[in-house]
């Protein structure tokens, strides 16, 4: 029996290569019996961009829906380079599809290696929405920030949830994340996320494999990577180990080396790097534009500390 399973994406033209890679990804590891219905919301006129990802489901089984979100109204109190204004859509699913009563969202920098039926169908009957557990949620957070008012016993990540939309719309969610939004707009960090685990009355926690940090998953050595020491503080050596086997999505978060991002490196992971050679001509010259830019600007700022250096 064939499963049909929503999954959103949000982007903007920053985004257009790894999602792109993400979608294509999601698609060739689908199981025979799993049918994605891809929902991409994007904003700025990306429209020339944004439709050669319809490419990637022609033939196929699966469904690819395209909306231009771009004059919705959202709360955004705080944008950042790290966190754009794209990343509060997923605060405002549950009236942006109506249509859905349970979605699975996702980031774009990721990498699908398994299929997600199994995940979609976890029980979150009269839970917001589920997640994987980041760190424990206490005043000792190395990475995330703690806030009083986030009851749960984990931070959890906001870049894979599966989310109880009917839930959300019985529990006058967005009302309550537009109030928080408010509260906190001279305290946020990490915008979307720290309001996803403090307006939330329930988090389902997940197998730390939907969320596996690249750094981990690249490491010949797991003990090197740059995540592992506050990473440890809440999965084990052999747990982070075991998962890594079981890696069902590859995280590209945070900051691995002087070029973060994965589709942005001149010699990013052969497994990664297959996909980026598949690229639409379009999205191939725009990633190769900012890719050079990216890497200029690196090698700018390694000429002027060895001059730093020097002068000392």
């Amino acid at each position: 029996m064939m499963l049909n399973i929503p999954i959103v994406f949000t982007i903007d033209k920053a985004f257009l290569a790894p999602a792109y890679v993400a979608i294509s990804s999601l698609v060739d590891h689908a199981e025979d019996t799993t049918q994605y219905e891809i929902i991409v919301l994007y904003q700025g006129r990306i429209d020339q961009y944004v439709e050669t990802l319809s490419e990637i489901v022609k033939g196929s089984r699966h469904k690819l829906i395209i909306q231009d979100i771009s004059n919705i109204k959202m709360n955004v109190p705080k944008i950042t380079r790290c966190w754009p204004s794209i990343v509060y859509v997923r605060l405002y699913l549950s009236s942006l599809l109506c249509e859905y009563d349970k979605v699975i969202f996702s980031d774009v920098d990721v990498f699908f290696l398994g299929d997600l039926a199994k995940v979609y169908i976890t029980n979150i009957e009269g839970i917001e929405w589920a997640g994987v557990a980041a760190e424990n949620n206490n005043q000792g957070a190395i990475v995330h920030q703690y806030y009083e008012d986030n009851k749960h016993p984990f931070i959890y990540w906001a870049g894979f949830m599966v989310m109880n939309l009917k839930e959300m719309r019985n529990s006058n969610w967005e009302k309550r994340c537009n109030d928080n939004l408010n509260k906190y707009s001279d305290m946020l960090y990490m915008c979307d996320l720290e309001i996803l685990n403090i307006t939330a009355k329930g988090i389902k926690r997940l197998p730390m494999r939907y969320v596996y940090l690249q750094s981990l998953y690249d490491a010949k050595d797991i003990e090197q990577a740059e995540d592992y020491p506050w990473l440890i503080n809440l999965y084990s050596k052999e747990e982070m180990l075991e998962e890594r086997e079981k890696a069902i999505i590859i995280h590209y978060a945070g900051k691995v080396g002087r070029i973060g991002k994965i589709w942005l490196r001149l010699k990013p992971a052969e497994y990664y790097n297959l996909y980026l050679k598949k690229l639409p001509p379009i999205l191939k010259r725009l990633n190769n534009i900012k890719r050079i830019r990216e890497n200029v600007k690196v090698l700018i700022k390694i000429i002027l500390e060895k001059v730093h250096i020097m002068d000392k």
